[in-house]
């Protein structure tokens, strides 16, 4: 994608054909099943893991090891669906017959693209192969391609979705906000 460019762009691609090994992954099952030909937007949506809730370190001691964990999982962590529809909302974007086009930087398996409408053009950045192999069996339509989003930094869209850095953690004793204690 370039400027030049509309986020709808035809692009071969053939979900079945799983470009890596899937044995011992976490969400091996899933993949079994594109394989298959057989498989349900919804139960992938909500059933997918990200890198951020599969990957562990051995020995982790939480904040100084942050900066490792977050190279280790991409910083692949995904938007709550109830989150997204209500973003979705807010900006109309789930409204019948309402063209636009939405681009996500980084889009992971694409869940910020589950409430649009269905005249939505997609367009969506992934750097990591199974995420992106997922987005574009989940959206066959959309224009999601492989690649860090540094490559790519201009992209025409009307609006720009992204999922908030929901893998940084901060700890402030003594702090009333909820968000700003160790955990999730």
């Amino acid at each position: 994608i370039n400027p030049e460019t509309t986020l709808n762009q035809p692009v071969q691609f053939d979900s079945r054909q799983i470009p890596f090994e899937i044995k011992g992954d976490p969400n091996e099952d899933l993949w079994r099943s594109i394989m298959r030909g057989e498989w349900d937007r919804e139960k992938f949506l909500s059933s997918y893991k990200s890198l951020g809730e599969t990957v562990t370190i051995e020995g982790d001691r939480g904040i100084p090891d942050l900066n490792k964990k977050r190279l280790l999982t991409l910083q692949q962590y995904f938007t709550p669906s109830p989150l997204i529809q209500l973003l979705t909302q807010i900006l109309m974007l789930n409204t019948p017959d309402i063209p636009a086009s939405v681009m996500d930087n980084s889009c992971g398996i694409g869940k910020m693209f589950q409430f649009l409408n269905s005249s939505a053009e997609i367009g969506g950045i992934e750097v990591d192969e199974k995420a992106y192999h997922m987005a574009r069996t989940l959206y066959p339509k959309a224009t999601i391609i492989k690649d860090s989003l540094i490559n790519h930094p201009i992209i025409p869209a009307d609006y720009y979705i992204i999922n908030p850095p929901f893998s940084i953690q901060l700890e402030k004793k003594n702090c009333e906000y909820h968000n700003a204690g160790w955990g999730r």
